[in-house]
């Protein structure tokens, strides 16, 4: 977001969507399997299947040995795989030596906006993650996922009355959910 200073302003962000987190206890071969699939995912050509699809039905390598589409539909052949195996998937668009014309995430929208974010930036505009909170989970936490928020939402934008009130009474209504999770954050993360 732009504030009114004309700067970015956002939360530090890893290159990442999501976070795979394993227990303690796993059993070593589960753990095994599944560090072998990672290993198998981020292959060169594994890459290339998931993000371009078929060699020599959605791309070809050109003359240059870069990445050329020869398939003139908008999503390559191996859609549902990229899906279902994103990884990396930023790292594999953000190569210049990949057709980014093949997915949505490339020059046409995310180098852009990491170029305006760059030039939008300065010291004390990023808020930094809290690593020791981050990851943080709890029965209290895991609540609110019980909470439908889109659903809240959108009851409150065509309910009658007065928006603040049925706000207020929302919130009242939940907070047996979220009073527990604020203040267990409070008490393990809050200010000392």
């Amino acid at each position: 977001m732009v504030g009114e200073d004309g700067y970015y302003h956002g939360t530090e962000s890893s290159n990442f969507w999501g976070v795979a987190y394993f227990s303690a206890d796993i059993d070593p071969a589960v753990f095994q399997r599944y560090m072998d699939i990672v290993e198998f995912s981020i292959d060169r050509n594994i890459q290339l299947f998931m993000n371009v699809g078929f060699e020599n039905v959605d791309w070809k390598f050109d003359a240059e040995g870069k990445v050329e589409k020869i398939n003139g539909a908008e999503w390559v052949t191996s859609w549902p795989l990229y899906h279902l195996m994103s990884i990396c998937g930023d790292d594999f668009v953000a190569d210049s030596n990949n057709v980014s014309e093949f997915s949505w995430l490339g020059d046409k929208y995310s180098k852009k906006v990491y170029k305006i974010k760059d030039e939008l930036v300065v010291d004390g505009s990023i808020i930094p993650i809290d690593r020791a909170t981050y990851g943080f989970t709890s029965d209290a936490q895991n609540m609110m996922t019980e909470i439908n928020y889109k659903s809240i939402l959108a009851n409150l934008i065509v309910a009658e009355g007065d928006l603040e009130e049925n706000w207020k009474n929302t919130i009242a209504e939940y907070a047996y959910i979220v009073d527990p999770a604020v203040a267990e954050l409070n008490e393990l993360f809050g200010a000392k």
